[in-house]
């Protein structure tokens, strides 16, 4: 097993790690970019460019710099330039001074912002220069004269001789710097696609989550809830990321955005390992994986309350390398259990190879290769669209085999309770071939003992053809109603049915001195209906009835018209139902019997077939007072309606 393990994992990895490389060494442009080294010039056609060839950085370990020595002439050595249009060092727990000069040489003088298209920033403050030598401060967040915004945003005044700027970082997460200069134009225009862009994509995954609530609702199976955990902590992760907590929830207190970063990285994985080990059924399927999951969950767990007090980069390290194990684990634990039978394995499986491979891209370029492009930051929102996609089809294709082995298992349940039935009554049966078997072997001796010629003889010739008539109509009609099967709708009157399955419950009703009538109102028509299945429900509900009343008693069963209905009642003097037992009595599989004495699907088929009539059925009752079954059938009935009832 477990080289088959090995074997499945191996073959099937390797494709998307390949993959994978091959995505995150993609490294689209954040916008025109400047020409590298040198000052950043604005001219006309120019709406957007990213400056990140043209700023120097000087990291400041301490923290203790001020914008006076930073500016200083004795500084300005110490000053280095990136070589990328996004400047990336990895993760970092530290502060970055950044410079750059910029000269607007339009026609036209023009509104620019500066934008930090990265938002986790413990602080993130642009120094301004002013005619008497001293700096201006803008800060991320908590100034009047900034817009707000997910992301650092900043006015930036221009004149065409070129200005130096300078911005003091403090990061906590990603070191990475995807500045832009752009006209204030620009940005209105871009931000509303981008703002639809997440507005759509949020919406997505709050439609989900509202849903799959419903199904759990609906079905009280855990795997919906572990689902709607998996979409709601991963939705707030991404809001974490791109910003929006920290602009709506706490724009003053940036250290409690790195907290809830940290925090949402660990709860989905939770989630969806937890989720992973419901849908896929791993104990069965996968046992030694599933032990494996179980090992991350309670270690992730037992991470999750120790973890703002870890050190931030080990903290991190360790996060972002449990976020690449756990869907490795869960999407080998997928391949096993595909290979194993289990079908929705395959949409599982789709599902996981999206979310690894945006996960990869992340954290490859980000850690890895120090990029940050358009695919490593916007990619895992894309990767985690497509999971919940494949995932809806999976948790789809799993409901379809759940209704289909329900099916199954309700199809044999009714057949067996069709087979008890028919059980109980072959008693009565037999009761009603023996009584006139035996008059026929009385009529056969008395007719071998009379001389030939002898007149008699014709009469017990007579009276043994009337004796096996009766024997082959009771066993015709025996085996009429226990095929069970959905015949024809067709106009039936009612007498001869209440007869019938009268008939086929004498036994019972004498064994148990039961004394049963019925009367039918003259008024009322031949009504729509399938004889066979209708003489079930009564066969049921007589004998239910019989049962009810083990000193005796009487049984009526009246039938009347009812303006287009037909109304149908069956009263008994039993013993009654309790009225907390009332409420679950159509139930399937629900019974107050001995063990051994009722399978607890005969009023669950009795309400299926009045209602594949289009009737209804309801019991009126109290302890002690007797019960009374009232069933209203319409007097028309399209057969074409009922075969589709009857088979749903």
């Amino acid at each position: 097993m477990r080289e088959s393990i090995a074997r499945v994992s191996v073959h099937c990895l390797l494709p998307w790690l390949l993959v994978t490389l091959l995505l995150a060494l993609a490294s689209p442009a954040a916008g025109k970019a400047g020409e590298p080294g040198g000052e950043i010039v604005l001219t006309d056609g120019v709406d957007l460019r990213a400056i990140g060839q043209q700023i120097e950085f000087l990291e400041d370990r301490s923290g203790l710099l001020t914008i006076t020595e930073v500016a200083s002439p004795a500084m300005t050595g110490r000053f280095s330039r990136s070589d990328q249009d996004t400047p990336n060092f990895g993760l970092g727990d530290t502060v970055y001074w950044l410079r750059f000069r910029v000269a607007d040489r339009s026609a036209v003088p023009r509104e620019w912002l500066l934008e930090q298209r990265y938002p986790l920033m413990r602080s993130f403050d642009l120094y301004l220069p002013q005619p008497d030598s001293t700096w201006r401060v803008q800060g991320f967040g908590r100034d009047d004269d900034i817009l707000p915004h997910r992301n650092p945003l900043f006015t930036l005044p221009l004149q065409h001789a070129p200005t130096t700027f300078y911005v003091r970082a403090a990061v906590g997460s990603i070191v990475t710097f995807p500045l832009v200069v752009q006209t204030r134009d620009h940005f209105l225009t871009e931000e509303g696609a981008v703002l639809l862009a997440y507005g759509l994509y949020f919406g997505f995954m709050l439609t989900m989550a509202l849903y799959n609530t419903y199904l759990y609702y609906l079905l009280r199976d855990r795997v919906y809830l572990y689902f709607v955990a998996y979409l709601i902590s991963f939705s707030i992760l991404q809001m974490s990321l791109h910003g929006f907590l920290r602009q709506y929830l706490f724009p003053g207190v940036p250290h409690l955005d790195n907290q809830v970063l940290r925090m949402f990285i660990i709860i989905p994985a939770v989630a969806s390992l937890c989720f992973s080990r419901r849908f896929l059924n791993s104990r069965q399927y996968a046992p030694l994986l599933d032990r494996c999951m179980i090992g991350l969950i309670a270690l992730e767990a037992a991470l999750l309350p120790i973890d703002p007090f870890l050190p931030l980069l080990p903290a991190l390290i360790l996060l972002n390398l449990l976020t690449l194990i756990a869907p490795i684990l869960a999407t080998a634990t997928g391949f096993v259990c595909y290979h194993q039978g289990f079908r929705p394995a395959r949409y599982y499986l789709a599902a996981r190879i999206c979310l690894y491979v945006s996960l990869c891209i992340f954290t490859v370029n980000n850690i890895v290769f120090h990029h940050h492009t358009f695919w490593s930051w916007y990619g895992m929102m894309l990767g985690s669209f497509l999971e919940v996609l494949f995932l809806s089809g999976a948790l789809a294709e799993r409901i379809s085999g759940i209704l289909r082995d329900k099916e199954q298992v309700e199809s044999e349940a009714v057949r067996a309770s069709g087979l008890a039935l028919v059980g109980e009554m072959a008693a009565g049966v037999a009761h009603e071939v023996n009584n006139p078997l035996a008059g026929v072997i009385l009529c056969f001796r008395e007719i071998l003992a009379l001389p030939a010629g002898d007149p008699e003889r014709d009469d017990l010739i007579r009276a043994v053809e009337s004796g096996l008539g009766k024997i082959r109509n009771t066993i015709a009609h025996f085996l009429t109603f226990s095929r069970m099967t959905v015949s024809e709708i067709r106009p039936a009157t009612l007498a001869p049915l209440i007869d019938d399955a009268l008939t086929l419950c004498r036994y019972q009703l004498e064994q148990g001195q039961i004394e049963a009538t019925f009367t039918v109102d003259p008024a009322l028509p031949a009504v729509s209906l399938d004889q066979t299945r209708m003489e079930q429900v009564l066969v049921n509900l007589i004998l239910n009835a019989s049962h009810a009343m083990p000193d005796g008693g009487s049984l009526v069963i009246c039938a009347a018209r009812d303006g287009d209905w037909c109304a149908l009642s069956i009263t008994d003097t039993g013993t009654g139902i309790p009225p907390e037992v009332l409420p679950r009595v159509f139930e399937p599989f629900f019974t107050t019997k001995p063990s051994g004495r009722g399978t607890g699907l005969g009023l669950s088929l009795c309400k299926t077939i009045v209602d594949a009539h289009g009737g209804t059925i309801v019991l009126e009752s109290g302890p002690g007072g007797g019960t009374v079954c009232r069933i209203r059938l319409p007097l028309r009935l399209k057969a074409g309606m009922y075969h589709a009832a009857a088979r749903a």
